[in-house]
């Protein structure tokens, strides 16, 4: 069936003309599971669940954090704690925290630039929580 301007469309049994396309794009809908209308909905709650960082974490992860390398001349401990700040929340950076010090590593490393854990993190405008954790482990 052609179209009001020429092109071809499809006439569906209610009476609404639609492009050849559509079937096609309902179909793969249907087998995505998701539609126009849920489809960005859906990309911002995958998006959300990546960032979330709680939740409980168990001592194997937590090692996992206890070793790191240093490329840089920074303190290997420095890298570690750096990097585990950015990932965990304030309650799980405090478990990490009392195993990181349980272990014998130091509180007091510095980067390359001598700069120390407790003053990187205490510049960051999100940091009290956690320079306060590492106030109360030294």
């Amino acid at each position: 069936m052609s179209g009001l301007n020429g092109s071809l469309a499809f006439c569906a049994m209610d009476g609404t003309v639609e492009p050849p396309w559509m079937d096609l794009r309902r179909a793969i809908e249907t087998f995505l599971g998701h539609s126009e209308n849920n489809f960005e909905e859906e990309a911002m709650q995958k998006k959300d669940k990546e960032k979330v960082f709680g939740g409980e974490w168990s001592e194997a992860q937590l090692r996992e954090f206890l070793v790191a390398d240093a490329y840089d001349g920074a303190d290997a401990d420095y890298v570690a704690v750096i990097r585990a700040y950015r990932h965990m929340v304030p309650g799980t950076f405090a478990d990490f925290i009392k195993l990181f010090a349980a272990e014998g590593h130091d509180l007091n490393a510095k980067n390359a630039e001598g700069t120390t854990l407790l003053a990187t993190i205490e510049s960051h405008a999100q940091g009290k929580e956690y320079a306060d954790i590492i106030r109360a482990a030294a």
